[in-house]
């Protein structure tokens, strides 16, 4: 196995023996994207201009994107509030779409604490 743990810091040692021995919850979240290794040949990571569809919303489809990660623990959600859409004009006369966010409950229901 190969464990990364960049730059752990004074605990560093003791955080990973803990999680080596199952003593806590071993997680963890990507801080970069993974491109396949052919867009990656053809596009300069160089140029993540927007405007030129280059950035981690635009690119190939990421082997491993941003954020993601692992936990050993499980979590249950529970939707509370549903999202509304609405129409509405706007001061040019025109219709805009108003969306508003929702909600959602997460509570840990594993062995874990996550």
């Amino acid at each position: 196995a190969i464990i990364e743990a960049f730059y752990p810091g004074a605990a560093g040692s003791q955080a990973l023996a803990e999680s080596i021995f199952g003593r806590t919850n071993r997680w963890g979240k990507m801080p970069y994207t993974v491109y396949p290794a052919n867009w990656t040949q053809n596009n300069s990571m160089l140029d993540m201009d927007v405007t030129h569809q280059r950035t981690y919303r635009y690119g190939a489809k990421a082997v491993v994107p941003f954020g993601s990660g692992l936990s050993l623990t499980k979590f249950k959600l529970d939707l509370q509030s549903r999202p509304l859409q609405k129409e509405l004009p706007t001061e040019s006369g025109a219709t805009g779409l108003l969306k508003i966010t929702y909600s959602v409950k997460v509570s840990n229901v594993g062995s874990f604490m996550g």
